[in-house]
């Protein structure tokens, strides 16, 4: 399988809609959506695996489109060094206040705002795109 870089793995699917995802898959490797859920009016949370360890949550938002404004990534015990390697790559950018969060790509979606966050106990490397901030 083709290697791709950390950024591409923790963006892959930011801008695109849920159809775009389950028709045409961005993510070199094979996914299942495993479940959904409506977090709010506008958006919706729904969840590709690639296995039991590695999968992405992905929140849709219909004021964008239906388009992809957030894509958290879980990559198991190699999250952690995701989230570095994508710091050490992009020399922290600039800080967002109230997170230990960075902007990258300002000229994508108003910026990227990637945080490493544990929920429910795991661990994930969150991409936002800035125009939902």
């Amino acid at each position: 399988m083709e290697q791709i870089g950390v950024t591409q793995l923790t963006t892959c699917f930011l801008g695109l809609t849920e159809s775009q995802i389950d028709s045409n898959n961005p993510f070199i490797a094979p996914i299942r959506k495993v479940g959904q859920s409506q977090l709010s009016a506008t958006m919706k949370g729904v969840t590709y695996a690639v296995s039991l360890e590695q999968c992405f949550f992905i929140i849709f938002d219909s004021d964008f489109d239906g388009q992809a404004v957030v894509q958290k990534t879980y990559w198991g015990n190699e999250t952690l060094s995701i989230y570095n390697l994508i710091k050490k790559t992009h020399g922290q950018g600039m800080p967002y206040p109230g997170s230990d969060g960075f902007f990258i790509h300002p000229n994508i979606h108003e910026g990227l705002l990637v945080e490493y966050q544990v929920l429910n106990g795991e661990a994930c490397v969150s991409v936002s795109r800035g125009c939902i901030l």
